[in-house]
């Protein structure tokens, strides 16, 4: 940077005379110079806001690289064993911080929990009423007879009181109101004599997804060996669990022949 430069002329003769020389500086005499003093560099002060911040951020670093890094969930937590590592994996993949993370998962899925039940029991005093609204006054007395078809086929079937207790919503309620018209007065005839086969459980859709891709394996193994029958088996179990999952969507895939 230019530094401005203030020029005084060498001090003259004032006295007088001949032999003054120094009355006026001469056109290129040489001027002394009053330097201005050079501010010190001192850099940027701002820079350590960026190099030097302490806002947390390294230590979170530090614990994400630590070998040690673990989110504190249990099985009571409601987290299985698969949950888990794929959760650890990806908090700290997005360096978050275990307790922190271990703290909002868990308080999410006890929101979640809280919000499923909620639903269950808005869908429940739904449906009661419903069915209340569709009896009438017999409403008491068709649940008294639903409760005789339950234990009847409870104790038939082996149920657990847990089992029997599930039943113990509108839908199935009706159902088995239905099925008691349908067989008469329990208490004279009821199932002794009558073969009911056992309600096979609703499959998850994890076990459907399974259960397709052995029905694909079985009907290649299948078609190698010329069996239609055995295809065409398997093309439509397999038809029939694409509709529960898709729908009127579903599409038939596998060749009948």
């Amino acid at each position: 940077m230019l530094m401005p430069r203030l020029l005084f002329p060498e001090p003259g003769d004032t006295g007088g005379g001949d032999t003054a020389t120094n009355d006026a500086p001469a056109e290129n005499a040489e001027v002394n110079e009053i330097p201005m003093e050079t501010p010190k560099e001192e850099g940027n002060v701002f820079e350590d806001l960026f190099t030097n911040a302490d806002d947390g951020e390294g230590d979170a670093d530090e614990e994400q690289t630590d070998d040690t890094y673990a989110l504190e969930l249990t099985k009571e937590d409601g987290f299985d064993d698969e949950d888990i590592p794929m959760l650890t994996s990806l908090c700290r993949k997005h360096n978050l911080p275990a307790a922190g993370a271990s703290a909002f998962l868990k308080d999410m899925y006890a929101e979640v929990e809280r919000q499923g039940k909620a639903n269950e029991q808005r869908a429940f005093n739904e449906g009661t009423k419903a069915l209340r609204d569709k009896w009438g006054a017999s409403f008491d007395s068709n649940s008294r007879k639903a409760g005789s078809m339950i234990r009847q086929l409870g104790g038939r079937l082996n149920w657990s009181p847990e089992q029997m207790k599930a039943m113990l919503n509108p839908r199935d309620v009706e159902l088995m109101y239905e099925l008691s018209r349908a067989f008469g007065d329990t208490r004279t005839h009821g199932l002794h004599n009558t073969a009911i086969p056992q309600r096979e459980p609703e499959m998850t859709k994890a076990q459907i997804d399974a259960r397709r891709q052995e029905l694909v394996n079985e009907h290649l193994i299948a078609r190698t060996r010329g069996d239609f029958a055995a295809m065409k088996k398997a093309s439509d179990e397999h038809y029939e669990l694409s509709k529960k999952v898709a729908g009127p969507h579903a599409m038939r895939i596998l060749r009948d022949k």
